[in-house]
């Protein structure tokens, strides 16, 4: 009802006639809706909403849970504030970040990893984000907590970010700056199939080679530096 009334102009209640006049006065407006999911899909919100954001207003999506459209968290709802509201010379560019710690399969259950946290990457991909970057995560073993604005895609071990690189080569030269604070691994193993059965393998030994170096990889698929 509220969309509705602000995509056509009706100030009726305090929310709708401030919005109005953010509108008229071009101040950034943002709007958080929340409704029932088949309410969100019918022809006359989704109507609003689009002409809502053909006129520069910024819809923070809702969450999809229980059949309804719940709204966004407030940290979702701060985060795309701030991010509106930020003069950061960083606003509008494409930052990815790669980071947490690699997991080297030693079979389907088991695998030799680090204590990284990912702390690091999280923060940095945080940052670029409410600073206004369009900010990719990928993100291998962590512990940190991940914030619901950021963009996740997982990776597990050295092999698997190294494919991932390859396959989103476009993306890696698209953006204009790629960090790095990964904890990759330095040596790596054959895997076996399945699992290993301690009971007919008391003991197990463990061959390491040295994993591939993905630094200079990376360095390749990402854009040059500039100065």
């Amino acid at each position: 009802n509220t969309l509705g009334k602000i995509a056509h102009g009706i100030d009726d209640t305090p929310v709708t006639t401030f919005a109005s006049v953010a509108l008229g006065g071009g101040v950034p407006l943002l709007v958080a809706p929340a409704m029932h999911a088949h309410m969100g899909k019918s022809p006359a919100v989704t109507e609003n909403l689009a002409l809502l954001q053909r006129w520069g207003v910024e819809v923070i999506a809702p969450q999809a849970a229980e059949g309804e459209e719940k709204l966004a968290s407030p940290e979702e709802v701060a985060a795309a504030v701030l991010r509106r509201l930020s003069d950061s010379a960083w606003s509008g560019r494409t930052v990815t970040v790669i980071g947490g710690g690699s997991r080297e399969p030693i079979d389907s259950v088991r695998s030799i990893t680090n204590e990284s946290t990912g702390d690091t990457a999280v923060a940095l991909a945080s940052q670029a984000h409410l600073r206004g970057a369009r900010v990719e995560l990928w993100l291998g073993a962590h512990t940190a907590r991940v914030p619901p604005y950021l963009r996740v895609i997982r990776w597990r071990s050295v092999r698997d970010l190294a494919a991932l690189a390859r396959a989103r080569v476009t993306d890696l030269r698209a953006s204009d700056l790629v960090i790095v604070p990964a904890a990759l691994a330095d040596y790596t193993t054959s895997p076996e199939p399945g699992k290993i059965s301690s009971r007919s393998r008391p003991s197990l030994s463990l061959r390491l080679d040295p994993a591939p170096k993905l630094l200079p990889l990376l360095r390749s698929l990402a854009p040059p530096p500039t100065r």
